[in-house]
Protein backbone atom coordinates (compact mmCIF):
# COMPACT_ATOMS: atom_id res chain seq x y z
CA UNK A 1 0.00 0.00 0.00
CA UNK A 2 1.12 3.48 -0.52
CA UNK A 3 -0.08 6.93 1.34
CA UNK A 4 -1.25 10.09 -0.93
CA UNK A 5 1.06 13.34 -1.13
CA UNK A 6 -0.88 15.24 1.47
CA UNK A 7 -1.25 11.96 4.00
CA UNK A 8 -5.12 12.22 3.38
CA UNK A 9 -5.38 8.61 1.79
CA UNK A 10 -4.06 5.35 1.20
CA UNK A 11 -3.94 3.03 -1.84
CA UNK A 12 -3.71 -0.74 -1.47
CA UNK A 13 -3.19 -3.88 -4.13
CA UNK A 14 -5.10 -6.86 -2.80
CA UNK A 15 -4.42 -10.59 -2.99
CA UNK A 16 -7.72 -10.45 -5.55
CA UNK A 17 -6.08 -8.44 -7.94
CA UNK A 18 -7.91 -5.29 -6.75
CA UNK A 19 -7.16 -1.94 -6.11
CA UNK A 20 -9.09 0.22 -3.56
CA UNK A 21 -8.15 3.99 -1.92
CA UNK A 22 -8.63 4.46 2.02
CA UNK A 23 -9.74 7.40 3.54
CA UNK A 24 -7.36 8.07 6.56
CA UNK A 25 -10.16 10.63 8.43
CA UNK A 26 -13.72 8.94 7.38
CA UNK A 27 -12.80 4.98 7.03
CA UNK A 28 -13.35 2.90 3.95
CA UNK A 29 -14.54 4.63 1.14
CA UNK A 30 -16.56 1.12 0.59
CA UNK A 31 -16.85 -2.41 1.72
CA UNK A 32 -18.22 -5.53 0.60
CA UNK A 33 -19.73 -8.00 3.51
CA UNK A 34 -19.15 -10.86 1.12
CA UNK A 35 -15.32 -10.52 1.09
CA UNK A 36 -15.49 -10.74 4.86
CA UNK A 37 -13.85 -14.27 5.39
CA UNK A 38 -14.32 -13.80 9.41
CA UNK A 39 -17.96 -13.25 11.48
CA UNK A 40 -19.46 -13.37 14.95
CA UNK A 41 -21.89 -15.90 15.60
CA UNK A 42 -24.17 -15.87 18.53
CA UNK A 43 -25.84 -19.47 20.01
CA UNK A 44 -29.18 -18.08 21.81
CA UNK A 45 -30.32 -20.42 24.36
CA UNK A 46 -34.10 -20.58 26.12
CA UNK A 47 -35.29 -22.80 29.08
CA UNK A 48 -38.41 -23.26 30.20
CA UNK A 49 -39.70 -23.02 34.00
CA UNK A 50 -41.71 -26.38 34.76
CA UNK A 51 -44.89 -27.15 36.91
CA UNK A 52 -44.88 -30.37 38.29
CA UNK A 53 -48.12 -30.09 39.42
CA UNK A 54 -49.97 -32.31 42.63
CA UNK A 55 -48.64 -34.98 43.75
CA UNK A 56 -49.05 -37.53 46.74
CA UNK A 57 -46.78 -37.46 49.23
CA UNK A 58 -43.97 -40.46 48.48
CA UNK A 59 -45.79 -40.71 45.59
CA UNK A 60 -43.09 -40.29 41.72
CA UNK A 61 -44.68 -38.58 38.83
CA UNK A 62 -42.57 -38.37 35.92
CA UNK A 63 -43.68 -35.47 33.37
CA UNK A 64 -41.74 -34.87 29.76
CA UNK A 65 -41.11 -31.42 28.69
CA UNK A 66 -40.72 -32.20 24.93
CA UNK A 67 -39.40 -28.56 23.85
CA UNK A 68 -37.67 -27.76 27.56
CA UNK A 69 -34.20 -26.53 25.50
CA UNK A 70 -35.09 -24.16 22.70
CA UNK A 71 -31.90 -22.48 19.81
CA UNK A 72 -33.15 -19.15 18.76
CA UNK A 73 -30.12 -18.53 17.27
CA UNK A 74 -28.30 -18.97 13.83
CA UNK A 75 -25.58 -21.33 15.42
CA UNK A 76 -25.76 -24.61 17.55
CA UNK A 77 -24.27 -24.77 21.35
CA UNK A 78 -23.45 -27.75 23.45
CA UNK A 79 -25.61 -28.47 26.66
CA UNK A 80 -22.59 -29.54 29.34
CA UNK A 81 -24.83 -30.21 32.49
CA UNK A 82 -27.95 -30.07 34.25
CA UNK A 83 -28.44 -30.02 37.79
CA UNK A 84 -31.04 -28.78 40.68
CA UNK A 85 -30.32 -26.29 43.33
CA UNK A 86 -32.41 -24.74 46.39
CA UNK A 87 -33.89 -25.45 49.42
CA UNK A 88 -36.26 -28.78 47.46
CA UNK A 89 -33.45 -29.53 44.99
CA UNK A 90 -33.53 -33.51 46.09
CA UNK A 91 -37.68 -33.38 45.11
CA UNK A 92 -36.78 -33.11 41.42
CA UNK A 93 -34.70 -35.40 39.30
CA UNK A 94 -33.77 -35.64 35.22
CA UNK A 95 -35.20 -38.70 34.25
CA UNK A 96 -33.97 -38.60 30.43
CA UNK A 97 -32.47 -36.11 28.48
CA UNK A 98 -29.05 -36.53 29.95
CA UNK A 99 -26.07 -34.08 28.65
CA UNK A 100 -23.92 -33.62 27.20
CA UNK A 101 -25.63 -32.92 23.76
CA UNK A 102 -25.99 -30.45 21.15
CA UNK A 103 -29.01 -28.17 20.19
CA UNK A 104 -28.54 -27.03 16.47
CA UNK A 105 -29.70 -23.92 15.43
CA UNK A 106 -33.66 -23.69 15.22
CA UNK A 107 -34.17 -26.54 17.24
CA UNK A 108 -35.07 -28.07 20.19
CA UNK A 109 -34.30 -31.17 23.04
CA UNK A 110 -36.94 -32.42 25.64
CA UNK A 111 -35.99 -33.67 28.64
CA UNK A 112 -38.27 -35.71 31.24
CA UNK A 113 -38.53 -35.11 35.06
CA UNK A 114 -39.22 -36.40 38.42
CA UNK A 115 -40.72 -35.24 41.23
CA UNK A 116 -41.34 -36.87 44.73
CA UNK A 117 -42.68 -34.76 46.92
CA UNK A 118 -41.51 -35.76 50.99
CA UNK A 119 -43.93 -33.80 53.02
CA UNK A 120 -47.24 -31.90 52.05
CA UNK A 121 -47.37 -28.28 50.42
CA UNK A 122 -45.41 -26.45 47.33
CA UNK A 123 -41.69 -27.54 46.70
CA UNK A 124 -39.49 -25.29 44.61
CA UNK A 125 -35.95 -25.52 43.09
CA UNK A 126 -33.80 -23.69 40.44
CA UNK A 127 -32.98 -25.87 37.59
CA UNK A 128 -29.23 -24.99 36.28
CA UNK A 129 -28.70 -25.40 32.63
CA UNK A 130 -24.40 -24.97 31.57
CA UNK A 131 -23.67 -24.69 27.83
CA UNK A 132 -20.82 -23.58 25.92
CA UNK A 133 -21.43 -19.90 26.11
CA UNK A 134 -23.99 -19.29 28.74
CA UNK A 135 -25.89 -20.40 31.84
CA UNK A 136 -29.37 -20.80 32.17
CA UNK A 137 -31.31 -20.28 35.81
CA UNK A 138 -34.90 -21.74 35.56
CA UNK A 139 -37.34 -22.58 38.11
CA UNK A 140 -39.14 -26.07 38.92
CA UNK A 141 -42.15 -26.54 41.11
CA UNK A 142 -44.33 -29.06 42.55
CA UNK A 143 -46.71 -29.64 45.41
CA UNK A 144 -46.83 -32.43 47.62
CA UNK A 145 -50.65 -33.36 48.99
CA UNK A 146 -51.70 -35.13 52.03
CA UNK A 147 -52.97 -38.94 50.74
CA UNK A 148 -56.84 -39.52 51.78
CA UNK A 149 -56.96 -43.03 50.57
CA UNK A 150 -54.75 -45.58 51.18
CA UNK A 151 -54.19 -49.26 49.62
CA UNK A 152 -54.15 -51.97 51.98
CA UNK A 153 -54.00 -54.76 49.64
CA UNK A 154 -51.79 -53.76 46.75
CA UNK A 155 -51.99 -57.42 45.32
CA UNK A 156 -54.33 -60.17 45.66
CA UNK A 157 -52.99 -63.28 43.69
CA UNK A 158 -56.21 -66.14 43.53
CA UNK A 159 -53.13 -68.89 43.39
CA UNK A 160 -53.81 -71.16 40.62
CA UNK A 161 -58.01 -72.46 39.74
CA UNK A 162 -58.60 -74.97 36.81
CA UNK A 163 -59.96 -73.32 33.90
CA UNK A 164 -63.63 -73.58 34.22
CA UNK A 165 -63.87 -73.56 38.43
CA UNK A 166 -63.78 -70.49 40.20
CA UNK A 167 -62.03 -69.21 43.97
CA UNK A 168 -63.97 -66.42 45.82
CA UNK A 169 -61.75 -64.45 47.97
CA UNK A 170 -64.39 -63.12 50.93
CA UNK A 171 -64.15 -59.54 52.81
CA UNK A 172 -60.81 -58.79 51.56
CA UNK A 173 -59.82 -55.79 52.52
CA UNK A 174 -58.90 -53.23 49.28
CA UNK A 175 -58.66 -49.38 50.57
CA UNK A 176 -58.90 -47.49 53.83
CA UNK A 177 -59.71 -43.88 54.33
CA UNK A 178 -56.86 -41.99 56.07
CA UNK A 179 -58.10 -38.38 55.68
CA UNK A 180 -59.76 -36.45 58.36
CA UNK A 181 -63.17 -36.23 56.12
CA UNK A 182 -65.77 -38.60 54.35
CA UNK A 183 -64.50 -39.95 51.26
CA UNK A 184 -66.99 -40.56 48.39
CA UNK A 185 -65.46 -43.23 46.27
CA UNK A 186 -67.94 -41.97 42.84
CA UNK A 187 -67.08 -45.67 40.80
CA UNK A 188 -65.46 -49.00 41.20
CA UNK A 189 -64.81 -51.29 37.92
CA UNK A 190 -62.43 -54.13 36.80
CA UNK A 191 -60.06 -52.55 33.96
CA UNK A 192 -57.43 -54.39 31.63
CA UNK A 193 -54.84 -56.69 31.16
CA UNK A 194 -57.48 -58.79 32.04
CA UNK A 195 -61.59 -57.53 33.06
CA UNK A 196 -63.57 -60.48 32.32
CA UNK A 197 -62.07 -63.19 34.64
CA UNK A 198 -62.27 -60.82 37.75
CA UNK A 199 -65.27 -59.91 39.08
CA UNK A 200 -66.87 -58.58 42.18
CA UNK A 201 -69.38 -60.12 44.01
CA UNK A 202 -69.84 -57.46 46.41
CA UNK A 203 -68.72 -54.32 47.80
CA UNK A 204 -67.95 -52.49 44.38
CA UNK A 205 -70.03 -49.76 42.85
CA UNK A 206 -69.86 -46.20 44.60
CA UNK A 207 -70.36 -45.75 48.41
CA UNK A 208 -68.60 -43.08 51.26
CA UNK A 209 -65.61 -44.43 53.58
CA UNK A 210 -65.64 -42.44 56.87
CA UNK A 211 -62.16 -41.32 58.29
CA UNK A 212 -60.38 -44.68 59.27
CA UNK A 213 -62.65 -47.15 57.88
CA UNK A 214 -61.80 -49.72 55.51
CA UNK A 215 -63.79 -51.17 52.32
CA UNK A 216 -63.92 -54.87 52.33
CA UNK A 217 -65.29 -56.96 48.97
CA UNK A 218 -66.15 -60.06 47.88
CA UNK A 219 -63.90 -61.06 44.96
CA UNK A 220 -63.79 -64.32 42.29
CA UNK A 221 -61.71 -65.36 39.90
CA UNK A 222 -63.05 -67.50 36.91
CA UNK A 223 -60.31 -68.70 34.29
CA UNK A 224 -61.23 -68.58 30.63
CA UNK A 225 -57.88 -69.88 29.65
CA UNK A 226 -54.81 -71.89 31.01
CA UNK A 227 -51.74 -69.70 32.32
CA UNK A 228 -50.56 -66.52 34.34
CA UNK A 229 -53.22 -63.42 33.97
CA UNK A 230 -53.74 -60.28 35.56
CA UNK A 231 -56.61 -57.59 35.87
CA UNK A 232 -56.99 -54.25 38.07
CA UNK A 233 -59.64 -53.35 40.45
CA UNK A 234 -59.66 -49.11 40.35
CA UNK A 235 -61.54 -47.18 42.48
CA UNK A 236 -62.31 -43.63 41.50
CA UNK A 237 -63.00 -40.28 43.81
CA UNK A 238 -62.60 -36.56 43.24
CA UNK A 239 -58.94 -35.93 44.60
CA UNK A 240 -55.07 -36.50 43.57
CA UNK A 241 -54.32 -39.75 42.76
CA UNK A 242 -57.76 -41.00 41.64
CA UNK A 243 -57.73 -43.83 40.66
CA UNK A 244 -56.53 -46.14 43.84
CA UNK A 245 -55.40 -49.54 41.73
CA UNK A 246 -55.43 -52.68 43.72
CA UNK A 247 -53.48 -55.62 41.08
CA UNK A 248 -55.16 -58.56 40.71
CA UNK A 249 -53.82 -62.00 39.50
CA UNK A 250 -54.69 -65.67 38.83
CA UNK A 251 -53.57 -68.63 37.14
CA UNK A 252 -55.56 -71.11 35.08
CA UNK A 253 -54.51 -74.48 34.77
CA UNK A 254 -56.02 -77.40 32.38
CA UNK A 255 -58.25 -79.82 33.50
CA UNK A 256 -57.49 -82.77 31.67
CA UNK A 257 -54.45 -84.64 30.88
CA UNK A 258 -51.15 -83.64 29.02
CA UNK A 259 -48.53 -85.91 27.15
CA UNK A 260 -45.96 -85.47 24.71
CA UNK A 261 -43.48 -88.22 22.96
CA UNK A 262 -40.25 -86.90 21.53
CA UNK A 263 -38.06 -88.76 19.47
CA UNK A 264 -34.64 -88.76 17.26
CA UNK A 265 -33.88 -91.15 14.26
CA UNK A 266 -31.64 -93.17 12.54
CA UNK A 267 -28.81 -91.35 10.85
CA UNK A 268 -25.93 -91.84 9.18
CA UNK A 269 -22.58 -90.27 7.69
CA UNK A 270 -19.23 -90.71 6.58
CA UNK A 271 -15.59 -88.79 8.67
CA UNK A 272 -15.92 -85.56 8.23
CA UNK A 273 -19.78 -84.99 7.55
CA UNK A 274 -22.13 -82.64 8.73
CA UNK A 275 -25.11 -84.10 9.54
CA UNK A 276 -28.68 -82.49 11.63
CA UNK A 277 -29.95 -84.59 14.46
CA UNK A 278 -33.76 -83.62 14.58
CA UNK A 279 -35.77 -83.58 17.83
CA UNK A 280 -39.24 -84.60 16.34
CA UNK A 281 -42.64 -84.69 18.34
CA UNK A 282 -43.53 -87.43 17.78
CA UNK A 283 -47.21 -87.40 19.28
CA UNK A 284 -48.65 -84.45 21.60
CA UNK A 285 -52.10 -84.49 23.20
CA UNK A 286 -53.17 -81.34 24.79
CA UNK A 287 -49.60 -80.09 24.97
CA UNK A 288 -50.15 -76.05 24.81
CA UNK A 289 -53.50 -75.83 27.06
CA UNK A 290 -51.49 -77.53 29.92
CA UNK A 291 -50.00 -74.32 29.79
CA UNK A 292 -46.89 -75.97 28.46
CA UNK A 293 -44.29 -73.90 26.17
CA UNK A 294 -41.03 -74.93 25.99
CA UNK A 295 -39.42 -78.60 26.37
CA UNK A 296 -35.76 -78.66 27.33
CA UNK A 297 -34.18 -82.62 26.99
CA UNK A 298 -30.61 -84.06 27.42
CA UNK A 299 -28.78 -86.32 24.44
CA UNK A 300 -26.22 -88.95 25.05
CA UNK A 301 -23.59 -89.89 22.55
CA UNK A 302 -20.36 -91.16 21.59
CA UNK A 303 -18.13 -88.03 21.78
CA UNK A 304 -15.25 -89.76 19.36
CA UNK A 305 -18.60 -89.91 16.30
CA UNK A 306 -20.15 -87.02 17.19
CA UNK A 307 -19.08 -83.47 17.86
CA UNK A 308 -22.10 -80.64 18.12
CA UNK A 309 -21.14 -77.84 16.78
CA UNK A 310 -22.92 -74.97 18.86
CA UNK A 311 -23.83 -76.93 22.76
CA UNK A 312 -21.82 -76.99 25.05
CA UNK A 313 -20.87 -80.76 25.82
CA UNK A 314 -20.29 -82.29 28.93
CA UNK A 315 -17.77 -85.87 28.61
CA UNK A 316 -18.46 -88.73 30.68
CA UNK A 317 -15.97 -90.81 29.09
CA UNK A 318 -14.34 -92.08 26.02
CA UNK A 319 -17.15 -93.49 25.22
CA UNK A 320 -20.46 -91.07 26.11
CA UNK A 321 -20.78 -87.17 26.49
CA UNK A 322 -23.99 -85.35 26.30
CA UNK A 323 -25.76 -81.70 25.94
CA UNK A 324 -28.44 -79.92 27.00
CA UNK A 325 -31.00 -78.79 24.26
CA UNK A 326 -33.13 -76.30 25.77
CA UNK A 327 -36.24 -74.08 24.73
CA UNK A 328 -37.95 -76.44 22.03
CA UNK A 329 -41.09 -74.94 21.48
CA UNK A 330 -44.14 -76.99 22.52
CA UNK A 331 -47.04 -75.08 19.82
CA UNK A 332 -46.44 -77.74 17.19
CA UNK A 333 -48.37 -80.57 15.94
CA UNK A 334 -47.86 -84.17 16.25
CA UNK A 335 -44.73 -85.28 13.84
CA UNK A 336 -43.28 -81.87 13.51
CA UNK A 337 -39.64 -81.12 14.46
CA UNK A 338 -38.52 -78.99 17.51
CA UNK A 339 -35.72 -78.21 16.72
CA UNK A 340 -32.25 -79.54 15.26
CA UNK A 341 -28.64 -79.82 16.57
CA UNK A 342 -25.61 -79.82 13.80
CA UNK A 343 -22.81 -82.63 14.50
CA UNK A 344 -19.82 -82.96 12.81
CA UNK A 345 -18.93 -86.67 12.41
CA UNK A 346 -15.97 -88.50 13.36
CA UNK A 347 -13.95 -91.50 12.78
CA UNK A 348 -14.35 -92.55 16.48
CA UNK A 349 -13.38 -95.82 18.19
CA UNK A 350 -16.94 -97.15 17.27
CA UNK A 351 -19.38 -97.70 14.03
CA UNK A 352 -22.20 -97.19 15.70
CA UNK A 353 -23.68 -94.21 18.53
CA UNK A 354 -26.99 -94.71 20.34
CA UNK A 355 -28.42 -91.29 20.32
CA UNK A 356 -30.42 -91.29 23.98
CA UNK A 357 -32.63 -88.50 24.95
CA UNK A 358 -32.90 -88.39 28.39
CA UNK A 359 -34.19 -85.86 31.13
CA UNK A 360 -37.41 -84.30 29.40
CA UNK A 361 -38.74 -81.26 31.31
CA UNK A 362 -41.46 -78.97 30.63
CA UNK A 363 -41.34 -75.15 31.33
CA UNK A 364 -44.88 -73.13 31.68
CA UNK A 365 -47.16 -76.49 32.66
CA UNK A 366 -46.77 -79.88 33.57
CA UNK A 367 -47.16 -82.84 31.08
CA UNK A 368 -46.06 -85.92 31.28
CA UNK A 369 -43.07 -86.68 28.61
CA UNK A 370 -41.92 -90.09 26.73
CA UNK A 371 -38.51 -90.01 24.81
CA UNK A 372 -37.59 -92.47 22.29
CA UNK A 373 -34.04 -93.18 20.95
CA UNK A 374 -32.05 -92.98 17.98
CA UNK A 375 -28.92 -94.22 16.69
CA UNK A 376 -25.89 -93.03 14.21
CA UNK A 377 -23.81 -95.31 12.20
CA UNK A 378 -20.79 -94.32 10.60
CA UNK A 379 -20.29 -95.21 6.68
CA UNK A 380 -17.20 -95.61 4.49
CA UNK A 381 -15.31 -97.92 7.00
CA UNK A 382 -13.10 -100.68 5.28
CA UNK A 383 -13.23 -103.94 6.15
CA UNK A 384 -10.95 -105.65 4.04
CA UNK A 385 -8.73 -108.01 6.78
CA UNK A 386 -11.66 -107.22 9.29
CA UNK A 387 -13.04 -103.55 10.32
CA UNK A 388 -10.50 -100.71 11.54
CA UNK A 389 -11.37 -97.93 13.64
CA UNK A 390 -9.16 -95.54 15.43
CA UNK A 391 -7.57 -96.47 18.44
CA UNK A 392 -7.81 -92.78 20.19
CA UNK A 393 -4.74 -94.17 22.15
CA UNK A 394 -2.25 -95.10 19.82
CA UNK A 395 -2.89 -93.88 16.25
CA UNK A 396 -4.58 -90.31 16.33
CA UNK A 397 -5.67 -88.21 19.42
CA UNK A 398 -4.42 -86.66 22.43
CA UNK A 399 -1.71 -89.36 23.91
CA UNK A 400 -0.93 -87.76 27.14
CA UNK A 401 -1.62 -84.71 29.77
CA UNK A 402 1.02 -84.30 31.86
CA UNK A 403 0.77 -83.50 34.83
CA UNK A 404 -3.31 -83.58 35.43
CA UNK A 405 -4.21 -82.07 37.74
CA UNK A 406 -1.80 -79.12 36.87
CA UNK A 407 -0.22 -76.05 38.73
CA UNK A 408 1.75 -74.21 36.42
CA UNK A 409 3.06 -76.07 32.96
CA UNK A 410 1.69 -78.51 31.49
CA UNK A 411 2.74 -80.94 28.58
CA UNK A 412 0.18 -82.53 25.84
CA UNK A 413 1.32 -84.74 23.37
CA UNK A 414 -0.95 -85.55 20.68
CA UNK A 415 -1.00 -87.71 17.01
CA UNK A 416 -1.62 -86.51 13.76
CA UNK A 417 -2.53 -89.32 11.13
CA UNK A 418 -3.87 -86.95 8.57
CA UNK A 419 -3.70 -83.36 6.73
CA UNK A 420 -6.58 -80.91 6.74
CA UNK A 421 -7.94 -78.27 9.20
CA UNK A 422 -6.41 -79.50 12.87
CA UNK A 423 -7.23 -77.52 16.11
CA UNK A 424 -6.44 -78.29 20.01
CA UNK A 425 -8.13 -76.04 22.22
CA UNK A 426 -9.41 -75.80 25.76
CA UNK A 427 -13.07 -75.28 26.87
CA UNK A 428 -14.24 -74.51 30.52
CA UNK A 429 -17.34 -76.43 31.69
CA UNK A 430 -19.86 -73.98 30.02
CA UNK A 431 -18.57 -74.91 26.63
CA UNK A 432 -16.41 -71.24 26.00
CA UNK A 433 -12.68 -71.52 24.51
CA UNK A 434 -10.44 -70.49 26.89
CA UNK A 435 -7.09 -70.89 24.54
CA UNK A 436 -6.18 -72.35 21.68
CA UNK A 437 -2.96 -74.13 21.68
CA UNK A 438 -2.75 -75.05 17.62
CA UNK A 439 -4.37 -74.54 14.46
CA UNK A 440 -3.21 -75.60 11.17
CA UNK A 441 -4.84 -76.59 8.18
CA UNK A 442 -1.98 -78.44 6.97
CA UNK A 443 -0.50 -80.42 9.92
CA UNK A 444 2.92 -82.66 10.18
CA UNK A 445 1.70 -86.24 10.70
CA UNK A 446 3.07 -88.05 13.53
CA UNK A 447 3.88 -87.04 17.21
CA UNK A 448 3.80 -83.03 18.84
CA UNK A 449 4.06 -81.83 22.18
CA UNK A 450 2.65 -78.57 23.26
CA UNK A 451 3.61 -76.64 26.28
CA UNK A 452 1.67 -74.12 27.94
CA UNK A 453 1.71 -71.76 30.88
CA UNK A 454 -1.22 -72.29 32.86
CA UNK A 455 -1.03 -68.67 34.77
CA UNK A 456 -4.02 -67.27 32.80
CA UNK A 457 -6.07 -70.36 34.04
CA UNK A 458 -8.22 -70.43 37.43
CA UNK A 459 -8.51 -73.14 39.73
CA UNK A 460 -10.95 -75.68 37.72
CA UNK A 461 -11.48 -77.98 35.39
CA UNK A 462 -11.49 -77.79 31.76
CA UNK A 463 -11.96 -80.31 28.47
CA UNK A 464 -9.19 -80.34 25.99
CA UNK A 465 -10.31 -81.06 22.44
CA UNK A 466 -8.41 -82.42 19.33
CA UNK A 467 -10.18 -81.69 16.02
CA UNK A 468 -9.03 -83.11 13.03
CA UNK A 469 -11.17 -83.14 9.41
CA UNK A 470 -12.40 -87.36 10.37
CA UNK A 471 -11.77 -87.48 14.37
CA UNK A 472 -12.97 -85.07 17.60
CA UNK A 473 -11.30 -86.19 21.07
CA UNK A 474 -12.71 -84.65 24.42
CA UNK A 475 -10.46 -85.01 27.70
CA UNK A 476 -10.26 -84.23 31.17
CA UNK A 477 -8.27 -81.48 32.03
CA UNK A 478 -7.82 -80.47 35.88
CA UNK A 479 -5.66 -77.24 37.19
CA UNK A 480 -4.81 -76.96 41.20
CA UNK A 481 -3.16 -73.79 42.09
Amino acid sequence: MSYSPDGQQIASGSWDRTVKLWSVDSGFLQEDQSDSVFSIVEPIALAKDIDMGKVLVNEIKDSVVTDFILNTGTWKFRVDSIYFQGADATAFALVSGFPKYEVNAGMSEPAEFRFKPVRVGIHTAEIVIITQSDTLVQKIRGEGIQPQLEIVNNIIDFGAIFVGQNKDTLQVATIKNIGTSPLVITETKHNKPNDVDFTTLAGGGSFTLLPGETRTMDLRFTPSDVGRTSGTLEFYYNGVGSPAIVQLFGTGLFAGTAYAELMTTQLEGYPGDEIMVPIILNKEENLWLAGVRTIDVEMEFNPTLLAPKSLPIEIIDNYRAKVLIKNLPANRNAGEILGEIPFIVGLGNAEESDLILTNGKTNGGQAEITLLNGKFTLLGICREGGARLINSFAKVGIVNISPNPAEEKIEIEISLIESGRTELTIYNTMGEIVETIYQSDNPTRGTRIFTINTKELSTGQYFLQLRTPTYVENKLLIISK
